[in-house]
C-alpha cells in the first residue's frame, strides 16, 4: 500500500507486543484485542472515511480474513457486513459474498448470513435485495452464486418480504441448471411449513404453472415436490387447509396430471397422487381434504380416465389394501360426480343421473 517501513534490518524496532502496547491492545493468543468498546469499528470507519485511497486494499484484505479452518470466520465477515451497512456499500458486501460463495461450504454458509444481514437492514437491503435480483436473472452467474441467492430467499429474507424472495426464485427456477432447481424446490418445500407462507408459496407456484415454458414446467416441478408425502405420511400442503385453499390445489394437480410434454411430469404425478391416497389410509384425518382436492381435478373423461388409474395403482401392495381400495372407490364415485356436474354446467341437456 504504500506505507513506510521501520528503519533497519527485520529485527531492527519495535516488536509486536510493544507495537500493540502503543495502541493500548492486548496480545492473546495471536490476537489483538481491544478492550475498548466498539474500538475495531471505530477503527475500519475511521480508515475507510479518511483514507478512500486504501479502501481497495481493505475490500481485498477484509474478503480475504475468513478462512474454513478458522473459527474466527464468522467475526471477520461480521465485521465486513457491519462495515458495509454503516458505510452504505452494498457493493463491499456483495463482492464478498460472490467470492466466498465459490468456495467449500463453510464459506459459503458465510457468504448466505452476509446477504441475508445486509438484504434485511435499512441502509443497504434495497440494493442488496436489487443484486439478488440481477443474480437471479442472470444465466452468466455462477452456479455457486445462484446457489446462494436460493438459499438467502428460503430464509428470513422470505419472512420478511415473501413476494421479493419468491421473485427471485421464480428466476432460479428457470435455470439450466439442476442442482439450482432441486435448490429452489427444496427450499420452497421447507418455507410451506410455515403456515403464513404457504398460500403465497402455493398461489406462486400456481402462477408459473399458468405461464410459458420453462417456467411452467419448473412450477410443475416445484408443486409435486410440496406435494411430496413426508415420510410420517403428512401432507405438508394440506396441513390446517380448507374448501378456500382446495380448489388452488386442485388446479395445480390438474396441471400435473394432463402434462404430456416429451420430458412431463405426468407419470410421476400419478405416483404422487397415489401416495397421497396411500397417506390417507395411514391417516384418518387427512381423508376429506385428500378426496376433496383429487376429485375437483376431474373436468373431463381423459381426467376421470387418469384419476381411476392412479387411484387403483400400487392398491393391492399397501399396507392395508381393503381401506386403500375403499378409498379408491370413494374417490372415483366422487370425480364421477364432479364429471357430471362439469358436463351439466357445459351442457344443459346433460344432467347427474
Amino acid at each position: 500500500m504504500g506505507l513506510s517501513r521501520e528503519p533497519g534490518g527485520a529485527l531492527v524496532g519495535p516488536d509486536v507486543r510493544e507495537l500493540v502496547g502503543r495502541i493500548n491492545a492486548e496480545l492473546h493468543d495471536r490476537s489483538i484485542r481491544f478492550p475498548r468498546p466498539a474500538y475495531g469499528q471505530s477503527v475500519l470507519d475511521h480508515v475507510w472515511e479518511e483514507r478512500p485511497h486504501l479502501q481497495s486494499a481493505l475490500r481485498e484484505w477484509l474478503t480475504g480474513i475468513p478462512s474454513p479452518h478458522d473459527e474466527g470466520s464468522g467475526r471477520a465477515a461480521q465485521a465486513l457486513t457491519g462495515l458495509a451497512i454503516r458505510q452504505r456499500e452494498a457493493s463491499l458486501v456483495c463482492a464478498a459474498a460472490e467470492q466466498w460463495a465459490r468456495n467449500p461450504a463453510s464459506r459459503r454458509e458465510l457468504a448466505v448470513g452476509t446477504l441475508t444481514e445486509a438484504s434485511l437492514s435499512e441502509q443497504i437491503g434495497r440494493d442488496v435485495r436489487r443484486q439478488l435480483y440481477e443474480w437471479a436473472r442472470s444465466a452468466g452467474a455462477a452456479e455457486s452464486t445462484h446457489l446462494a441467492v436460493a438459499a438467502v430467499c428460503v430464509g428470513q429474507l422470505a419472512r420478511a418480504y415473501p413476494q421479493i424472495a419468491l421473485t427471485r426464485l421464480r428466476h432460479l427456477a428457470v435455470r439450466q441448471n439442476t442442482i439450482v432447481q432441486e435448490s429452489v424446490f427444496e427450499g420452497m418445500a421447507g418455507l410451506v411449513q410455515d403456515r403464513t407462507l404457504r398460500r403465497s408459496v402455493l398461489s406462486e407456484v400456481h402462477d408459473w404453472v399458468g405461464g410459458q415454458e420453462p417456467r411452467r414446467s419448473a412450477g410443475l416441478r416445484a408443486f409435486l415436490r410440496l406435494a411430496r408425502p413426508e415420510e410420517n405420511s403428512e401432507i405438508t400442503i394440506l396441513s390446517g387447509t380448507d374448501e378456500r385453499d382446495w380448489d388452488l390445489l386442485a388446479g395445480l394437480w390438474r396441471g400435473a396430471l394432463r402434462d404430456h410434454t416429451p420430458d412431463g411430469v405426468a407419470k410421476a404425478a400419478g405416483a404422487v397422487a397415489s401416495g397421497w391416497l396411500e397417506a390417507a389410509v395411514q391417516k384418518q384425518a387427512l381423508r376429506e381434504s385428500v378426496l376433496e382436492v383429487l376429485a375437483r381435478t376431474c373436468q373431463s373423461s381423459i381426467d376421470m380416465a387418469t384419476i381411476a388409474d392412479f387411484a387403483y395403482s400400487r392398491a393391492e401392495t399397501s399396507g392395508n389394501a381393503a381401506s386403500r381400495r375403499e378409498i379408491a372407490a370413494e374417490l372415483v364415485r366422487r370425480a364421477w360426480d364432479r364429471y357430471l356436474l362439469m358436463a351439466g354446467q357445459h351442457h344443459p341437456d346433460v344432467g347427474p343421473s
